[in-house]
């Protein structure tokens, strides 16, 4: 059975976010535009539980994907590191292609495979992104020149600069305003967290996911708690680390940490339940304390 590719919040144009079964799959690639004579360099980096292998993609140098050439491939990892909360292993593939002729490039899916310990091996597929193939060259390469236009007389020069410094002027009061109203509107790490925990998105997974990045940040920002390569036990038992965490707060984290976990396995899938009591966690974990 394959696993199944689900499209999850797309953080800027260039970079694509995936689930690929257990598997987290970021895709880093230039514009949907691109010129006949630019390579192409697709960046596809792959996270998962420690739990679970990965083979790289089954592509080789001289292959044709579509109308492209594959001319390198490249696999660095899998490295581990310091997950929200726990450790987890990533790789990166850097693909390189060679597109061929002008027109619309589709890429089929990326073939790989992935085994959970103790369990059989199941194929995936990852969706890589299609591409314009324009004439010529886009993309300007460090050894192209660059073409000035011609300089301006030395009257229309004086205008230019009169006129570049009002609008520069003009540009800078903006700016200062810009950044005096952001500062009066500043929000609270309680504001900021809780924006983020009532505007997740996405599967039950997904959305725990979320919540749980938005109260790891709160942790820290708040009140200086970092503990990246403990384990729930681990973290729940340090005293001193969780001094600063009010009683209440605590006793919510020790309620959501056991939800978290479930995000470093396949299985069992979180529910819409789960997603909600891990909400309501969420919420008591960053709400303002009294002033006593």
């Amino acid at each position: 059975m394959f696993a199944v590719a689900v499209a999850m919040l797309v953080a800027n144009a260039d970079v694509d976010r995936l689930e690929v079964g257990p598997l987290r799959v970021e895709i880093s690639r230039p514009a949907r535009e691109i010129g006949v004579d630019d390579p192409l360099v697709i960046d596809v980096t792959v996270q998962h539980p420690l739990n679970i292998a990965v083979e790289p993609p089954t592509l080789r140098t001289g292959q044709m994907l579509d109308s492209a050439l594959v001319t390198q491939v490249q696999i660095d990892g899998p490295d581990a590191i310091d997950g929200s909360f726990g450790k987890i292993q990533v790789q990166n593939w850097r693909l390189i292609f060679e597109p061929t002729k002008v027109g619309t490039l589709t890429f089929p899916k990326l073939k790989t495979r992935y085994q959970e310990k103790g369990e059989s091996i199941t194929p995936a597929e990852i969706p890589l992104p299609s591409f314009e193939v324009k004439p010529g060259k886009i993309a300007v390469g460090p050894n192209d020149k660059l073409r000035l236009p011609p300089p301006l007389p030395v009257k229309d020069q004086a205008d230019f600069a009169w006129w570049l410094k009002v609008v520069g002027g003009a540009a800078l009061a903006v700016c200062l305003i810009a950044l005096a109203v952001n500062a009066l509107k500043a929000k609270s790490p309680n504001d900021e967290a809780r924006s983020a925990i009532e505007s997740e998105a996405g599967t039950p997974r997904q959305a725990i996911s979320q919540i749980c990045d938005a109260v790891r940040s709160y942790l820290q920002k708040s009140h200086g708690i970092t503990a990246a390569q403990l384990t729930t036990p681990e973290l729940l038992a340090d005293d001193e680390l969780l001094s600063p965490l009010p009683t209440e707060k605590r006793a919510a984290l020790s309620e959501l940490l056991p939800l978290s976990d479930m995000l470093r396995f396949p299985r069992p899938e979180p529910t819409s339940d789960d997603l909600e009591r891990c909400r309501r966690i969420a919420l008591r974990i960053v709400a303002e304390s009294p002033r006593g």
